[in-house]
Formats: structure tokens, sequence, C-alpha cells
């Protein structure tokens, strides 16, 4: 969502038409729902510096989702809540109407007529009643916060929402929050005290305001209580007593003397609308159409007479009839009114009974089939595949609409009915109406018409096979009164239908799970609830939440499955659950009931949904089931082939059809790829494969797309994913479009290591090197596992694994044992390696392994022989044309010697690289020496050529999705911050660069960074923080044979022993370190190093020492063309400030204190 939102902008699923207002935290707008049906609402936008305070953000989101579930026609619905880029937003219905203030102050010396108060009145009790049922408070109920629409029905706006975002309240956290003259007097001590009765106050409060009249409160009172007087008051205005003795014991100050519920005062306004009856005092007043349906308009029968209302022997006005039925749910809850459920001419009003067990999450697909509904919908067809709970879901949200559906809420179960004639005798028979046999549909639609608003449930409609569509068009457009909500595991494609996926319910994160975590995850919820039916001591702990987390992540988070694994926990635990899937469907079943009722199955809801496909749809859904993960267009029309069926359509139809189907999960399209992925449930799989075992009839009927189609399915898929792992496709992935292809290897990693194994279990040697090499590429992106390493041994151990194939996964071996630290066995690989393509005279395998040995040599600090190895590599590149590798060799050539202080051929080498770098679309290859060349222009003082540089090989390697690399660039831009002076943005580079290196395991980078870290702590004064990095930067240099870096770090470590008062120590670490550099020949570091040692031996007295190393120093600066702005430069310039100084030997703790 944009920060700065214009008409025509789109929000959700809304386009904005209008700006309806402003206040001081959001803006209000109109919205236009995107499907064209012209559904509209308000968009409450919270203003910018609002939606940034995570406070109060979580706290509306909270608010919005409890809020979700009041569904009432006086309550305004939410349709949605974003929080998203930055921005709030709140998408409620949009009441076409006015508020109860702006009415009252039309004439505010007016009140309203009693009869015209009570309309509207009982209207906001009945809201209440609903939302105080759902345990929920209003807290600030007032005219404002009141909506009478065009037809005089009243709308509760800003439920509980108020409180956050309006501004004319009192909003202290942890105290009261209300508006003053509302606000029951509990409110002012704090929110701890406050219940339902606290909203009756303000309702009492309401009340008295519409029958004294917005004029009625004292003038120039900054805060206002309504007090006894007040109510006396309304007396003298003619206003029945009995309403005066209602409002007294509504806002009467003790709690506990007041009205303790929304039920009791609709069975005190019962008592005052029967006695206004009784004594024709309803005589001539009209109720708002709005209120009536059309019977109750044509109906002039009474509410009840009574004995003293026939003794005034009144005749019935014709008006009497619209405030009979208005008020007549009032009096039904008098004495011997009729059962609560009862409906026109005594007929039941729903079939839908209360179930045993609770109803867990759900909360925005009830919300949105709420929002659907209030939009206008007539028809919602909740989808999704066997077992997501689309049934309970129907009846949960149908039986808490009983009251707003005179005609009656029925539910229909379909799953016998094979037919439309069928389905019209099980809604007849639900209905208890006989069907004419000449015209069954007439009849239904008569039956319906005379019922008026009635909603049906039709659940099951995917069994019906043909006539559906006709059927429920014929029902929708000639019993207009009539609403529907169907399940189904297909669309069924008739105009007007809004379709509503209902899937598995949300799963928690599986990383590192606790309790407090998760324990409010729906799916995790679902599995307590259900095994606390069988075991009521079961809880949700630090011994089970790992087990329970992975189990509901096992089962796809489907609530059928997740029940039925929960029903298991009588005999076994979590963890037994979980060692037992591999037999998941005898696992998932439940026992016949005492009732006689069949079991419950997971394979038997699965049966359904199979039985509705037609033969190509389940050979397509066999062979994908091959498939280990989700998966592209692209990989399915790999594996899918259904030339066995003529008639068939291609591949992309059968994938609509299973989706249709509900058997296969379409996905929000990848950013990077710029297409949906899809995806099977584990159960799905899993019954793909238990269905040919079990059923070899099925097999041969699919012919060759049975158990022989699947097996081809599995080489078709081996192919597909192996060509990932071809050099071809390698060395696309840094070309032009490659960040997409490289998002399509990383959503393949479960493909991949099937592939691996099931290589490796057919003695396919060739394949399983090729899924290897395209897995490594996953994880050099997105970080190394540590099971990759045991996956090239396997490969590696295959016998039938040779020449270049082998080669490769020497050399692949060899680059993991060097990036994690076992140089001697990486270098055994890659000698191996070596002999092995010399054998085959495989020049383009032995140029990669010699130049794999040479990196391996630099890093293990020996220069020269690096040196060698690089350019005998760009020979071997250069004899084959292979100018990629020619390439990246002259870049890592030109590192080493800029190093070495051979500048001016670096310089060159660099740009060279660069040149067949672009030439050939090598963007990552591009990315890392263009930070090199930045690294050689920092040390040479060159900083704003170098930022650039850096800036733009970062911005490349962010594009590309190369997070190692970005997090070596991260690392030299963090040091050319330290060399600036920016310290708080070196640490927050050095960081970012240190987060990644773990992230992704390149420990020689987390040992680099450490370091870093040391010395930027040791130029803040922060000596702790500089010890701890430099120790654990030097242990892992140590491990991981990172020679230079460790020679580099002990010159940190001597100027920390020196800033400490240990001379002799700091010594030590010099020449330990002064050993090491000149042993692997990097000139740089030895320098820098030197200069240090110099400072020391100045500052102590040994200025002919001194003077020796700035000598070698300088020289090397020269060699290196090290300008005065670089860091070996101002080192210099520090060693020369020491020895011009002259000063005689200081007390050791003074002069050190200035070292560095």
């Amino acid at each position: 969502m944009a920060s700065h939102i214009d008409i025509g902008d789109v929000v959700g699923q809304y386009e904005i038409t209008d700006i309806l207002g402003a206040g001081g935290m959001a803006t209000v707008y109109r919205g236009v729902h995107r499907s064209g049906l012209g559904m509209v609402a308000a968009i409450k936008v919270l203003h910018a510096h609002y939606a940034r305070n995570i406070e109060i953000v979580e706290r509306l989101r909270v608010e919005a989702r409890a809020l979700a579930r009041l569904q009432h026609p006086n309550i305004v619905q939410i349709f949605d809540f974003i929080d998203n880029d930055g921005q709030c937003a709140i998408i409620t219905e949009l009441v076409d109407g006015r508020s109860l203030r702006a009415i009252l102050k039309d004439d505010p010396s007016t009140p309203l007529d009693p009869n015209r108060a009570l309309e509207l009145f009982v209207q906001i009790v009945q809201g209440m009643e609903h939302a105080h049922a759902k345990s929920c408070l209003h807290r600030d109920l007032k005219p404002d916060n009141l909506m009478v629409t065009v037809e005089g029905r009243i709308k509760i706006l800003d439920f509980g929402i108020a409180s956050l975002i309006d501004t004319d309240r009192i909003t202290t956290t942890g105290r009261a929050f209300g508006t003053p003259a509302y606000m029951a007097p509990e409110q002012f001590e704090g929110m701890e005290l406050v219940d339902e009765r606290s909203d009756i106050y303000s309702l009492g409060v309401t009340l008295w305001e519409m029958l004294a009249g917005a004029g009625a409160r004292p003038k120039g009172v900054p805060i206002w209580r309504l007090g006894l007087r007040d109510i006396d008051m309304l007396h003298e205005r003619d206003v029945p007593v009995d309403f005066l003795d209602l409002i007294k014991v509504m806002v009467v100050k003790p709690q506990q003397e007041r009205i303790g519920s929304c039920s009791e005062l609709l069975d005190a306004l019962a008592v005052i609308v029967q006695d206004r009856y009784d004594t024709g005092q309803l005589e001539g007043y009209e109720p708002s159409q709005m209120m009536l349906s059309p019977e109750e308009i044509e109906d002039t029968s009474p509410l009840q007479d009574s004995p003293g209302r026939a003794a005034m022997g009144a005749a019935q006005p014709k008006t009497v009839a619209g405030a009979t039925h208005l008020f007549r749910t009032l009096t039904r809850r008098l004495p011997n009114q009729g059962e609560a459920r009862a409906g026109p001419a005594g007929l039941r009003v729903t079939n839908i009974h209360p179930r045993a067990t609770s109803f867990v999450g759900r909360e925005d697909e009830l919300s949105a089939m709420a929002g659907l509904f209030q939009q206008g919908a007539r028809l919602v067809t909740l989808l999704g595949p066997a077992g997501t709970g689309k049934t309970r879901l129907a009846q949960v949200f149908a039986s808490e609409r009983v009251q707003d559906y005179p005609g009656g809420v029925w539910f229909c179960d379909l799953a016998t009915a094979k037919a439309d004639d069928a389905m019209l005798s099980s809604v007849a028979s639900v209905l208890e109406v006989p069907l004419g046999a000449k015209d069954p549909e007439g009849g239904l639609v008569q039956t319906l018409n005379g019922r008026g608003p009635t909603l049906l449930v039709l659940d099951h409609l995917e069994q019906i096979a043909s006539g559906t569509g006709r059927v429920l068009s014929k029902l929708m457009s000639d019993a207009p009164d009539t609403w529907f909500i169907a399940t189904s595991r297909s669309p069924l494609k008739i105009e007007g239908e809004q379709q509503l996926p209902v899937g598995p319910l949300t799963l928690p994160s599986s990383q590192d799970p606790q309790v407090e975590a998760v324990e409010d995850n729906p799916a995790v919820r679902l599995f307590v609830d259900r095994a606390r039916a069988v075991k009521h001591d079961f809880q949700l702990d630090a011994t089970n939440v790992g087990d329970i987390v992975q189990l509901v992540h096992e089962l796809d988070g489907l609530p059928l499955a997740v029940e039925l694994a929960a029903a298991r926990i009588k005999v076994l635990t979590p963890s037994m659950i979980l060692q037992r899937l591999g037999r998941r469907f005898d696992l998932l079943r439940s026992a016949p009931s005492s009732q006689g009722d069949q079991a419950t199955t997971l394979y038997g809801s699965l049966d359904g949904s199979w039985d509705l496909l037609n033969p190509w749809e389940r050979a397509a859904l066999v062979q994908l089931a091959v498939l280990a993960g989700s998966f592209f267009l692209e990989a399915a029309e790999a594996v899918i082939d259904l030339s066995d069926w003529h008639d068939a359509p291609w591949a992309l139809d059968v994938i609509q059809a299973l989706a249709d189907h509900s058997l296969l999960r379409v996905l929000p399209p990848d950013e990077e790829v710029g297409q949906p992925r899809y995806e099977l449930l584990r159960s799905v799989r899993a019954y793909t494969r238990e269905k040919l075992d079990r059923d070899p009839q099925t097999a041969s009927d699919l012919g060759q797309g049975g158990a022989g189609a699947s097996q081809t399915a599995e080489e078709r898929h081996s192919a597909y994913f192996c060509s990932f792992g071809q050099p071809q496709f390698i060395d696309s992935l840094d070309a032009p479009g490659g960040l997409a292809r490289r998002q399509i290897l990383r959503r393949s990693q479960a493909d991949l290591r099937v592939t691996i194994e099931r290589a490796l279990a057919g003695r396919d040697a060739t394949a399983a090197a090729l899924a290897l090499c395209a897995l490594h590429e996953v994880e050099r992106f997105g970080g190394y596992s540590a099971g990759l390493l045991s996956l090239c041994a396997q490969v590696l151990a295959h016998d039938q694994l040779a020449g270049p194939q082998r080669v490769r996964v020497l050399v692949l071996r060899g680059r993991l044992q060097r990036l994690v630290g076992q140089p001697d066995a990486a270098h055994a690989d890659l000698q191996a390696a070596m002999e092995l393509a010399r054998d085959n005279g495989d020049t383009s395998n032995e140029g990669m392994v010699v130049y794999a040995l040479a990196a391996l040599a630099r890093n293990r600090g020996r220069a020269h022989e690096a040196q060698a190895g690089y350019r005998e590599a760009l020979k071997l590149h250069r004899q084959i044309g292979a100018r990629r590798r020619e390439a990246a060799t002259l870049g890592d050539l030109a590192s080493l010697l800029w190093r070495q202080g051979e500048l001016e051929e670096a310089r060159a080498l660099y740009q060279q690289a660069l040149v067949l770098h672009r030439d050939v679309g090598h963007r990552r290859a591009e990315g890392i020496h263009l930070a090199e060349l930045a690294s050689l222009e920092r040390a040479r003082g060159e900083l704003d050529a170098a930022k650039s540089h850096y800036e733009t090989a970062l911005q490349i390697h962010r594009e590309l999705g190369a997070k190692r690399s970005e997090g070596l660039v991260l690392t030299n831009l963090g040091l050319l911050h330290h060399q600036e002076g920016r310290l708080d943005q070196a640490r927050a580079t050095f960081e970012q660069a240190l987060a990644i290196g773990r992230e992704m395991g390149n420990r020689p980078n987390e040992a680099v960074v450490l370091g870093n870290l040391g010395d930027l702590a040791l130029d803040a004064g922060d000596l702790e923080a500089a010890r701890s990095h430099l120790t654990e930067a030097l242990a892992l240099c140590r491990d991981i044979g990172l020679r230079v870096g460790e020679g580099a770090f002990l010159g940190s470590m001597a100027v920390l022993c020196a800033r400490e008062g240990r001379t002799d120590d700091a010594r030590a670490h010099l020449q330990a370190g002064e050993d090491i550099l000149r042993d692997t020949g990097n000139d740089l570091e030895l320098a820098k190093l030197l200069c240090r040692r110099g400072q020391l031996e100045g500052l102590v007295g040994s200025k002919v020492t001194a003077q020796a190393t700035l000598v070698e120093a300088q020289s090397v600066a020269q060699r290196l063309g090290a300008g005065p702005d670089s860091e070996l430069g101002r080192s210099l310039a520090d060693l020369r400030a020491v020895l011009a100084a002259g000063a005689p030997p200081q007390d050791e703790a003074e002069a050190e204190t200035e070292l560095g």
C-alpha cells in the first residue's frame, strides 16, 4: 500500500473513489470492490505516524480480529484489516445515513417521539446483546457512534476500535478510555472493572438524550454527568414514568445495582412495549419499513391482547400493524409468548443443532462470508479439498444468523444426492414440504417464497453430476428472498456465485517453537482441544510443543487430519504419532460411533474427490504426486504425459481442472519469477501412492497412466531436475534473467534431494551428480546445510561415478571443505580431481580444478603458489575458449597481485575481467570484481571512487539475490566507513555482513568481520568489546586456517595489549603476526602491522627499531601506490608523528595509551 492514497488507488480489493472525511488520526475513504459487482465499503486509513506505532497497530489488529466475529444487522460489519508497507487500514460496511447525534441536532429543543426512540433504542440494545454474547464491549457508546440508515436501521460504529483511533476521548493505557459524559463511574477507576453494565450505563445516558433532546444538557459545564434531577426533568416533557424508572436503573452509580445485561434490558423494554400497546399508545405510529418483512407489513394481527385492552374495546388501527410486528421479537420475551426459536406459524427456524466440540479458528473466513453477504451476494460457495472443515464452517456461520432469517436457516446434506432431482428432494425433505410431480422446482420456489427471508446451506454440492447450475440459477432468480451457502470441492460456475476458498488452517512457525508463540495458532489449538476431549489432562508444554508443531505441518494443517491424529492421544504421544505417519491412512481414522455412524477416515474423504475425476485427471494427479514440493507450470508439463488418451486436454487445462477439484493448490505468483506455483498437500500425494497400492485395478484402468506411468513420471521428473545441474544452466544463473531462473532453482530444493535419493537407489550416478551440482548452486546463494557434505560423500561413494561428473563433484566438495575450514581435506579432493581430469585429457575440468587449487592456496596464505595456479588456469581457459572462467580467473589474480604490491598489473587485470564479464553477461562475477577494484581504490585512498564501485557491486548482488557476495561487499564497505571515521555506520554495516556470513555458513568472512568489529571497538575505546571480538576472530581464523586474517588480527590484539599496559604481550603478538604475514606474502597487511610495531617501539624509546619499520612500511606503500588518504597512508602518518615527537622513553601506560 502506498504511503499516500489518491483517488483511483487500490487498498485491499477496493478502488478508492472518494474521501469521506478526515480526523486527527485517520482518513476515511469510499471504495468500490474490484469484482465489478458494485460493492462499496468505507476504508479508514491511519495517518502514517500512527501506522508506524507498533502498539497501536497491534491493538487494532487484535480488536479487528475479535470484532470480525460480530455479525449482526445493527453492527457495522468489518470486511478486512490491512497492515502493509507502513500503513494500516480497516475496511468496513459503508453506511448510507446520518449519525444519531446529527438527527438530534436537527432541532435541539425537540426530543424524539417515545415510539421513535423505542424503535431505534431496541435496535441498539439488540446489537449490543449480540456483542456481549461474543464477549465484546464497546466502551464508548454515544449518539456520535450510532448511525441511522436512510431506511431507519441503527448501525453501531467504531465498535471497540473507536477507543484506538478517535481523538475526543481519554485514551490513557491501563486507565480509562471513553467519552466522559457517557462513561460509567467504574471506567474512571480502571479498565479491569469494566463489564457489560458499563455499556448499559452509556446506553442509559443515550436513551435520556434521545428523550430529552440534544439541547437539554446544561451549557458551559466542562464535564457534565447525568443526574437524578436531569432524569426527573423528563416527566415535565410528558415522557412516561416507565422510561424514567428504566433510565434510573441503567445509570445508577453502584455497578451491582444496575441492570445486569442487555437481555434483561430487552425484557424490560418488552414490558414497556406491551403496556404501550395495551393502552393504545402505539396507535398512529408508523415504524421504518426497513424493519418489516413483506408479510409483517400485510399482517394485521395483534401482538397479544390483554384483558385490559379488550375491556377498552379499542379497535385495531391500520397503522398498528407495522408497530405490532416491529416489536414482535420483544414481546416474545414475555411469558407465554412461544419458544425462542419459533418462526411464522409455529415452524422451526433451523435444523442446525449445537455441536459437542468447540469451533476453532476460521475468524477470517467467517468475516469474509459476512462481508460477501452484506455486500449483496446471495450464493457463497465454500471451496476446498476434503477435510478442510467446510461443512462445520458453513454450519457455524448459518447458526449464528437464525434471527436474521424469519423463514429459517436450513442445512441440507447432499452427500448421497447424485443428480438435480435428488437435490430437490433433499431440500424439500429438510423443509418438510411435498414436491409436485409436474413441476418440483416450481413447487420448491413457491414454498421458499411463502416463508420469507430464508438461508439454505447446501453441503457436498460437488456430488451432483449435472443440473446443479440450472436448478440453483432458477432458485436464485425465482426465490429472491432466499440466500445460499454451498460447500463444494469444485466451483459451481453459475451467475452470481461468490467463491470463498477454504484451505488448511494457518500453520505455526517451525523454527524453534515455544509454547507462548504457538499456543494461539489455530492448527495447534485444534489439536490440543481434540486431544483433551480424549485425555482431559493433556497439556501443550515444552516437552511436546516441537512434536505437535511438526505434526500439524506434516498434516498440512488439514482440520480432519489434525482431529483424527489428536484422537490417538488416548494411547499415543505426539512423538509416537509422528513416527507412525508413514501409515497415515491407517492412523488417521476414527472408530464407528455408538449411534451407528460409520468410521471417519482421511482416505475415505479423499476417495470422494478421486471419484469425481475422469481418467486423465486421475493419471495427471498420480504423475504430479512425484513432485516433492511446490512447483511451477514448466515442471508440471515436464512430468505429465497423457498421450494414452487421445481426447485428453493439454497439461495446463488438466492442472486447472485439478485446482477446480480442490486437489491442487494455486499459490500466489512468485515475485521474482512472475508465475504462480502449484502444490499438492502431503496427504493428497500420499493418497495417490496408497490408491495404486491398495487397488491394482485402478492402475490397470489407467493403462500407462497407472503404476507404469508413475515410474515413467519419476524418470521424467529426474530428467527435468537434472537439467538444472548442467553447466549451461548453471552459467545462465548469472546471465540476464538469471534471478528468475535462480528462484525456480531455489524452489526446487525438495525435488533435487528426491532426485539424488532416487538416483542413488537406482544406481544412476550421473543423475545423482547433476542434481547435487544443482543443489550446491541453491545452497551457495541461500546458505550451506550441514547435510550437503554428506550428500557429496554418498555420491562419490557410487562406484559408477566417473569421468567429468566425478571431477565436478570432487571440486564441489573441495570448495565446501575450504569454506568450512577443512583445507587439508579440500586439497586432497582437488588433487584427486586434477589427476582424474589429466588422465582423461579433460582440459575444461582441468582448468576448473587448477583454479580451485589456486583459491585454496590463497586462502591458506600461500600467495606465490596461488599466483602460479591462477596463471596456469588462465592458459587452460584460453586454450578452450572458456571466456567466463577466464574472466573470473583474471579478477581473482588481480585481487591477489595488488595485495602483493603489483598495483598496475592488478588494475589492468581488473579492467580486462570487467570487460569480459559484461561481454558474456556474468553479472555476479562483475559485482565481485567491481568490489575488489573498489578495495584497491580504498587502499590507495581513492575513497569516492571506491564508495561508488562498492555501491554498484552491492546493487548487482542484491538484484541477483547473491547473499554471500552481498556479505563480502558489506564487509569492505564497512571498512570504508571506518576509514572515513563514521564509526556508527561502520558498525551497522559490519553487523549486516556478520549476519549474512553466519546465515550462509561463510566462516572465512565471519572471521574477517569479527576482527573488523574488534578494530572498530579499539578506535571507539571499548576495550572489552574489542577483546571479545578479536579473541573470537583469532580462534575462528586458526580453526579454518585463515592465516592472513590471523596475522592481521594479531596486530590488532597487540594494540589492545599495549593499551592495557602489557607491552611484552603486545610485542609477542606483533612478532607472531609479522611471521605469518611474511610467510603468506600479504604485503598490505604486513605494512599495516609494521606501522603498529613502529608506533609501539617509538613510544617506548626504541627509535632505531621504529625507524627501520618505517622504512620498510614506506617501501611497501610506494609499491602498492597507497596514497595519504588510504588506511596504510594514515598509519604511516601516525608512525611519522610518533618519531617526529622525539620524546624520551615514557611511562609505559601513558605511551601505550596513544598506540594505534
